[in-house]
């Protein structure tokens, strides 16, 4: 049930010295409670940051009745609040290397109205085989961005006790400890922010500095640099005329759209024109990558527009062209053919 811990490594936590209630008003402990609804604890789980999709990877222990010890694995857990707001919906994925599925599930956490306290309920496989599981919510340190729950679990006809602690350690990471009580044996991980864009990058990885040598003996740069620790990638392109003088043209920001779940791409350039894109192809073929972008928006006098951009990256050349263009005001897509522009990467 590790994964699911750690899917609930969204929402939980404790440590192997919390094994009452009752320890919570240890001096040690004064900065953890029980929230009073769940509103309170919604508001904590917004402001540190534990909603969203985690990843680790780690060694399986000695811990849960359904997994061996010693297997190596990934994990993606997944907690997300419904649409009226009022629970946490959690799922898990834990593998090898190689595909082999070690635990999968998911469950929800919410306000009990009869014990007047955050509950949750779990359920899934480990290792083909089902278990079944219910959460209490110990407490929450505020100041700390830490949680702490008590977990009971059932599989395969034997029932265990644990105790889950989980620290926000900044937005996009944290560290968790699972204890199962009757032995002491503890679980540690750290598990980061999914971050799609730079999967969206993985293979087709433009950062740096291009620069393409035009005819007439100008030159044009794209300069792409990873921003936001790695979150996000900004782009700008350069014109830079034969006497050396520079016009930075656009500016372009790669990000993760967590409403559509997919990343996008959107600018802006120095006549005030704005569009939206997103990546509709990505073929990769043994060094040669090849990426297509689908691009709507509106020019500086309000007439709509798209258009495709193809991206061919092979090593340190990068080529672009630009087709398939499209207005709303009756002109020509002829009039727009440019001829395929070649980079060569300079830094």
């Amino acid at each position: 049930m590790l994964r699911l811990i750690l899917c609930v490594s969204c929402l939980c936590s404790c440590m192997a010295g919390l094994f009452a209630e009752d320890q919570l008003t240890d001096p040690d402990h004064t900065g953890f409670k029980k929230p009073a609804s769940w509103q309170e604890y919604r508001t904590f789980l917004q402001q540190h940051g534990f909603i969203g999709v985690w990843e680790t990877t780690g060694t399986t222990k000695d811990i849960f009745e359904g997994i061996p010890a010693g297997i190596a694995y990934t994990q993606t857990s997944n907690s997300q609040l419904t649409e009226q707001g009022t629970e946490m919906q959690l799922s898990h994925r834990m593998q090898t290397a190689d595909g082999e599925i070690i635990s999968n599930g998911g469950g929800s956490i919410s306000w009990n109205n009869n014990s007047s306290q955050i509950t949750g309920l779990v359920s899934g496989f480990d290792t083909g085989k089902p278990y079944f599981g219910e959460l209490t919510l110990a407490g929450i340190d505020t100041e700390t961005g830490t949680e702490r729950w008590t977990y009971q679990e059932t599989s395969r006809g034997k029932t265990q006790d644990y105790t889950i602690e989980i620290t926000q350690t900044d937005a996009n990471h944290r560290k968790e400890s699972i204890t199962l009580q009757a032995t002491g044996n503890t679980l540690h991980s750290e598990l980061q922010r999914r971050n799609p864009v730079a999967e969206y990058m993985a293979d087709f990885d433009t950062t740096g500095v291009w620069e393409a040598q035009l005819p007439d003996g100008s030159r044009w740069q794209i300069h792409t640099e990873w921003i936001l620790g790695g979150r996000a990638v900004k782009s700008k392109n350069v014109a830079i005329d034969k006497h050396g003088n520079a016009t930075q043209k656009n500016t372009i920001l790669v990000y993760w759209d967590a409403s559509r779940k997919r990343v996008a791409q959107v600018g802006t350039d120095i006549t005030g024109s704005s569009w939206r894109g997103e990546r509709v192809s990505l073929e990769v073929e043994d060094d040669k990558s090849i990426s297509r972008t689908r691009f709507q928006g509106v020019n500086a006098s309000g007439i709509s527009m798209g258009l495709t951009m193809t991206m061919t990256l092979e090593g340190n050349q990068l080529t672009r062209v630009f087709s398939e263009w499209t207005f709303d005001d009756g002109r020509s897509p002829l009039e727009q053919h440019r001829e395929p522009v070649v980079f060569r990467k300079l830094k």
